[in-house]
């Protein structure tokens, strides 16, 4: 049986969940830890009520189903890594023709910016010299 006292140092939230559920606590069968696989409950924290044989013999078996998963789901995260690397060059033939529209139209307007800014600048600069030859004759030089 699963009590409330061998919850002592579990998360909160695993807490509130295995209480929610089992509020007397549980008897271990294998309808309650399925069910508890399905509230989302981590059944690795409670294998420190395992005895070490039964800990070591949980482990191997969890490392054989561990490989047999990894060598099923290889081909799907194959396939989902050559999809997904093919999203960039499908993103950038996409957005190509927008960029260089984007780019075409910034052009224009950097010229138009530019060619209304050149007298300003033209006439700071012409009123910039005398200031700077002012202080470079202070300056001794």
């Amino acid at each position: 049986m699963i009590t409330k006292a061998m919850l002592r140092g579990a998360c909160p939230e695993q807490r509130k969940i295995f209480l929610r559920e089992w509020p007397k606590g549980a008897e271990v069968t294998l309808e309650n830890v399925q069910r508890a696989v399905e509230l989302g409950l981590d059944l690795g924290w409670g294998l420190r009520w395992f005895t070490p044989a039964a800990r070591a013999e949980y482990e191997r078996q969890v490392a054989l189903l561990w490989a047999e998963y990894k060598r099923q789901i290889a081909p799907v995260q194959a396939e989902y890594k050559r999809e997904v690397a093919l999203v960039p060059a499908e993103y950038e033939w996409e957005v190509a023709p927008v960029q260089a529209e984007y780019e075409r139209q910034v052009a224009l307007l950097w010229a138009k910016y530019e060619r209304q800014m050149a007298p300003a600048q033209a006439e700071y600069k012409r009123q910039m010299a005398p200031l700077w030859f002012a202080a470079a004759k202070e300056s001794g030089l």
